[in-house]
């Protein structure tokens, strides 16, 4: 199995930023069951939508997260087709004032080999305000599925730095008076 994500390498508060995730996808010769793609997201940023993307085969798949409250998977949106672009926006959910999203996952049952995505799935994030400068966050995102009991899996990350350095104007004489 494999799973590509990238990002902006630096970011401000505040920002809302974009992670982009490709070759999800079972590269083995066999089916595999429990086929699952999770992401971690960093305490720095709050989940604001995911874009499915689309898949080369046509099944059903539920879409679950879990917040820093709630250590158990809710589900967020079930039946969803993987022939369809799904915007699904996690605004609209009510969360404590504490509380934010930790992970979500996507849970596509037994997918046969070769499972991918056609269209690439994508994320917008809101970064926190009050970061520090030079702050380092990363983005962990795994891949996994089983055959005859035996896992397999695939990870990868992406690091992003915060930049907050203000830029002072500069005065210039007046000139046409």
């Amino acid at each position: 199995v494999t799973v590509d994500k990238t990002g902006i390498k630096e970011t401000q508060c505040l920002d809302e930023i974009r992670y982009d995730f490709t070759n999800i996808r079972n590269n083995s010769n066999t089916s595999l069951d429990n086929f699952i793609w999770h992401d971690s997201l960093p305490i720095e940023t709050k989940l604001q939508k995911i874009y499915t993307g689309t898949w080369n085969e046509n099944l059903t798949y539920k879409v679950s997260y879990k917040t820093n409250l709630n250590n158990n998977y809710k589900v967020f949106r079930d039946n969803l087709f993987t022939n369809q672009n799904y915007e699904l926006d996690f605004t609209t959910i009510n969360l404590q004032i504490d509380e934010y999203i930790t992970d979500y996952i996507f849970e596509f049952g037994t997918v046969k080999a070769g499972f991918s995505q056609v269209e690439s799935p994508f994320i917008f994030v809101k970064v926190n305000k009050y970061l520090k400068d030079g702050r380092e966050f990363v983005n962990f995102t795994e891949v996994k599925g089983y055959y005859n009991e035996i896992l397999v899996s695939a990870t990868d990350s992406w690091k992003t730095i915060i930049y907050n350095k203000t830029i002072k104007p500069v005065k210039y004489p007046k000139t046409g008076e």
